[in-house]
């Protein structure tokens, strides 16, 4: 039995948010729990405290996959995830009591809760400010509207507090995706502390970033990611041979060199060995590159590396993406 829960408190104002229509934030207790069965119709009961104050406490009968009003359900299997959305509640819970009840079972969690600063601005690959979006993906947060996020000010600066914990993602972005720029991506992000994030919007993504140490011997890192670019200004399709398969090849990627590219960890600028180019095949196959690079001195816990690209060729592109990575050992 798995059962976690955070507090998200959105302190932006109607005429805080650029683009409502297509983001608006929302302050809610949201829980998510993996059960060993879970049978309709069960009560949910949540109460969040800040010392032995509490400061939200709701209690919701669910008879039935759906959303209402008052949250959002999503159920699989024995797993649930509920957004309880509170309106005119302001601070954060020091923790959160979580009761689930059905027939003669019941379910109880008390969450401690943790929270970070993350701030930075977003900008254009030119240091121009571009006013966006900010949101945070974690596998608890699902659904088709994660409402953990806030949106920048006019002139690309951000601050929010967000729950500690591992993120799927964070991007970056607004209703022009697709148009005139991509989304700026995070990967694997670890919010365990304040931090200082500052993104660059362009016409292209760095999607699905990773990064690896070479065991074998070698001061030698390993960085995976794929690549693209906006359909209008590269969208191509060409069949190839690959392990003896015949596979079409969906070519909306700019074509890398080593000079269109920089890596850095922890700001510092990491020297370049190779970047190799190969196919991430799965219901269908894309372009990807692996980047091999020097591996700096670095301390033991947690660093941060960026991979930015800007093409200059037929298929002018700009990018940037980051993940984060933990040394166990200097």
């Amino acid at each position: 039995m798995l059962i976690d829960a955070w507090w998200f408190e959105n302190k932006q104002q109607d005429k805080d948010l650029l683009q409502p229509e297509w983001f608006t934030p929302k302050t809610h207790c949201g829980i998510y729990a993996e059960l060993k069965e879970l049978e309709f119709p069960f009560n949910l009961f949540v109460q969040g405290f800040r010392k032995t104050k509490e400061i939200f406490s709701k209690k919701v009968d669910i008879y039935d996959i759906g959303n209402s009003i008052y949250y959002d359900l999503f159920v699989k299997n024995n797993t649930v995830l509920i957004k309880l959305f509170a309106e005119n509640i302001y601070g954060l819970p020091d923790f959160i009591r979580v009761t689930i009840q059905f027939a003669n079972i019941v379910y109880k969690k008390q969450i401690k809760c943790k929270y970070s600063l993350i701030q930075g601005k977003i900008t254009d690959f030119r240091g121009k400010p571009f006013p966006a979006a900010i949101v945070f993906e974690r596998k608890a947060f699902g659904g088709k509207c994660p409402y953990i996020g806030i949106w920048s000010d006019k002139a690309g600066q951000y601050s929010v507090t967000v729950p500690n914990g591992l993120y799927c993602a964070f991007y970056v972005c607004n209703n022009s995706y697709k148009e005139s720029i991509l989304e700026n991506w995070s990967w694997k992000m670890y919010v365990d502390r304040d931090e200082t994030h500052n993104f660059k919007i362009g016409t292209g993504e760095v999607y699905g970033l990773s990064i690896w140490e070479n065991s074998g011997g070698g001061n030698i890192l390993f960085l995976y990611f794929r690549p693209m670019i906006l359909p209008q200004i590269k969208m191509q399709k060409h069949s190839i041979t690959l392990n003896n398969e015949n596979r079409e090849v969906i070519d909306i990627q700019p074509d890398l060199e080593t000079k269109d590219l920089h890596v850095y960890i922890d700001n510092q600028n990491i020297k370049i060995f190779s970047l190799q180019r190969i196919y991430e095949t799965s219901n269908y196959t894309v372009i990807a590159y692996v980047v091999q690079v020097e591996k700096p001195v670095l301390n033991r816990g947690k660093h941060t590396v960026i991979v930015e690209y800007e093409t200059v060729g037929k298929y002018k592109s700009q990018s940037q993406g980051r993940t984060q990575f933990f040394i166990d050992i200097p």
